[in-house]
């Protein structure tokens, strides 16, 4: 089994590779809940392309802290722009500190309505080129998720 998931976590960083190309982004990656059944959720970036460091590996997060938990908890998308000019931002939001990202897209992935991962888009350097590029792509996510194989590799997860 451990063969097979390593298998299905390469498939999905090659995809997010061809996504990251696709978006023209600087950033992407997919956030889960990590832990056991029955313990508190532990939310972590589990699958990142265009990262800086490793340091993003370090990130714990709880529902409602940071990106990723504030868009698991409310199960709708994020967007915020300008966050490296925002001190508050960078406290609140580790992986745009760590990533260096300036602007944001959050999505949820859901399967059956409920959040099972988050996946985030973002820009080191946002400009409204890029939210004008970005925001109509993650409205056509959903419909495209299925046939990625996305939700099939977090379901399976």
């Amino acid at each position: 089994m451990a063969v097979n998931l390593m298998l299905k976590q390469r498939e999905l960083q090659a995809l997010l590779e061809q996504m990251k190309i696709k978006t023209q982004v600087d950033f992407i990656g997919i956030a889960q809940n990590v832990a056991r059944p029955g313990e508190p959720k532990e939310i972590r970036w589990v699958v990142v392309s265009g990262n800086l460091g490793e340091d993003y590996q370090k990130i714990c997060l709880r529902i409602g802290h940071g990106i990723a938990g504030l868009v698991w908890r409310t199960g709708r998308p994020m967007y915020e722009k300008n966050i490296q000019s925002q001190p508050r931002r960078l406290m609140d939001y580790p992986i745009a500190r760590l990533e260096k990202l300036d602007e944001v897209i959050a999505y949820p992935l859901l399967i059956n309505r409920q959040v099972k991962a988050v996946l985030l888009i973002g820009n080191r350097i946002g400009n409204s080129e890029t939210s004008s590029r970005l925001l109509p792509f993650m409205e056509q996510l959903e419909q495209s998720i299925e046939y990625n194989g996305v939700e099939k590799w977090v379901a399976g997860r």
